[in-house]
């Protein structure tokens, strides 16, 4: 099984877990385990293939946002106690966050999805990441009220 493949299948396990309203035994572990690993930038792409899509799953792009805050909640962690490579790490994964959100064409609740998986890890997402999301915000709110709002960057 490829490294995205087991990442989609811990993501429907995960998923699965959130739609019961109850986590299973070890559902937490699977975010800081991704990020121990490396496969956190996998993580970022899983959770980018399933929400371009053209009917993406809500249930699997939600766990995937889960798992992401798991993951970077670990490398902050991990990289605020000295270790290098966990920062290495989460610029790796930032940077592919950064890149998805600039690159794709996500949907502002999937942008709002992962603001708030690094909100809830205690980290800024980058500048880009904040930009985009905010221009997207911009975009539903004229579409929704006829006024554009001004949200802080």
């Amino acid at each position: 099984m490829t490294p995205r493949g087991a990442i989609l299948q811990i993501a429907k396990m995960v998923g699965h877990d959130m739609a019961r309203g109850a986590p299973s035994r070890g559902a937490l572990d699977p975010g800081p385990m991704l990020a121990q690993t490396g496969a956190t930038p996998d993580l970022v792409a899983c959770l980018v293939s399933e929400a371009t899509k053209k009917r993406p799953a809500n249930r699997i792009v939600e766990a995937c946002c889960f798992l992401l805050e798991g993951a970077l909640n670990d490398l902050r962690i991990a990289g605020n106690g000295g270790d290098t490579a966990a920062r290495a790490r989460l610029v790796e994964t930032c940077n592919a966050v950064e890149t998805a959100a600039t690159v794709n064409r996500l949907a502002p609740s999937v942008l709002m999805l992962i603001a708030r998986a690094f909100a809830q890890a205690g980290l800024e997402p980058g500048c880009g990441f904040r930009r985009k999301s905010a221009t997207d915000s911009d975009l539903m709110s004229a579409g929704d009220s006829g006024l554009k709002s001004a949200i802080p960057i």
